[in-house]
């Protein structure tokens, strides 16, 4: 999951335009190889500090790339919105989200039965309301499922 933002700064939530900041850059390839012409955005941004002989074939990459595979590098160019996007398409995004509204409300996890019987049915609920968060709220503490788990509390 980490590939996705592989475009961000370390330490920080910078953005590493393409335009500004290119992956390989030529200058810190050539930090990387002499040690010399080292720029600061070579030095904090870029792999120019060689390891091993795997990292060498990264020398003057933005460091985002470093050791990931074509598909990693796939996701790097997706940036976040391509884990939304993976997330919504696997059903992930409504399944964590259901089950996460379920325990802050009742203040435990959705049980086997629960995850078998109310899930999809709140899921396609939520999935109906575009993903709307107050009408999943509102879909849960309405069910029947809810009456009959909070009953006795």
């Amino acid at each position: 999951m980490a590939a996705w933002f592989g475009r961000w700064a370390e330490r920080s939530a910078q953005y590493l335009s393409p335009a500004e900041l290119p992956d390989p850059r030529p200058g810190c390839e050539q930090c990387a190889n002499t040690k010399q012409g080292c720029t600061p955005r070579c030095r904090t941004q870029y792999v120019v500090d060689i390891v091993d002989s795997d990292a060498a074939r990264y020398a003057g990459t933005l460091r985002g790339y470093l050791y990931r595979s074509k598909e990693d590098e796939a996701r790097i160019d997706e940036g976040p919105g391509g884990l939304v996007a993976s997330a919504i398409a696997s059903g992930e995004l409504e399944s964590c989200t259901i089950r996460t509204a379920w325990g802050k409300l009742l203040g435990r996890p959705m049980s086997d039965d629960e995850m078998g019987a109310v899930l999809p049915l709140l899921s396609t609920r939520f999935t109906e309301s575009h993903h709307n968060y107050r009408d999943l709220v509102k879909a849960i503490v309405t069910s029947p499922a809810y009456r009959r788990a909070t009953d006795g509390l």
